[in-house]
């Protein structure tokens, strides 16, 4: 789950802010670990429908009996905007901090209002 807030400021960038939240499940009687990402950013929209963007900010991760820890989050991607109310993409989303966790993700998006 993830919630992006969108502001043009020319007629190919915008600056980007998101929050999520991601359950990983572990196999084999692993240990579930929580993402919770808080990311800038920014969108270069190379055509009025196809766009690319990168993200960096924080993540929270949390793992059942095991204190939070708070690691760098990015990432970047690709989309395309079907109409003016949903868009298709896909990214990598990282997150690190003494190692890493790596995602790749695809998504439907619906806007909201403009």
């Amino acid at each position: 789950i993830d919630v992006l807030g969108q502001y043009g400021f020319s007629e190919n960038f915008a600056a980007t802010v998101d929050a999520g939240y991601t359950q990983l499940f572990a196999k084999d009687n692993g240990v579930d670990v929580s993402l919770i990402p808080i990311r800038a950013g920014i969108r270069y929209y190379a055509t009025p429908a196809l766009y690319f963007g990168g993200k960096v900010g924080i993540g929270i991760q949390k793992a059942k009996g095991f204190d939070g820890v708070t690691t760098t989050a990015y990432s970047f991607g690709a989309g395309y905007k079907l109409d003016s109310k949903f868009d298709v993409g896909a990214s990598y989303d990282g997150y690190s901090k003494n190692g890493s966790i790596g995602l790749i993700g695809v998504r439907l998006g619906y806007t909201f209002g403009n």
